[in-house]
């Protein structure tokens, strides 16, 4: 909708191919998932990054127990390979 296309312009993805916005939105990644992942530090996603975050179930408050367990903020693979392996619920 173009709501959903306004609100992820406003975060900065506005440039976008049109594939790029259907997958997103088809894998659960809304502009409230990239604005919680932006206020852990998160500020410069790619889209493929933040499909791959949804898909692994990554939301803000796992990010927030994944920094306290790295006691820094985890790169985007970390935070995948750590859910994965399911050592942090």
């Amino acid at each position: 909708s173009a709501d959903f296309l306004d609100e992820l312009d406003e975060l900065g993805y506005g440039d976008l191919p049109l594939a790029d916005y259907v997958r997103m939105r088809d894998h659960g990644v809304t502009p409230e998932y990239v604005e919680a992942l932006r206020e852990q530090g998160y500020r410069n996603l790619t889209s493929n990054e933040l499909v791959k975050l949804r898909d692994h179930g990554v939301t803000a408050s796992y990010v927030r127990r994944a920094k306290e367990l790295f006691r820094s903020t985890p790169t985007v693979e970390q935070l995948i390979r750590l859910r994965s392996s399911g050592d942090l619920r």
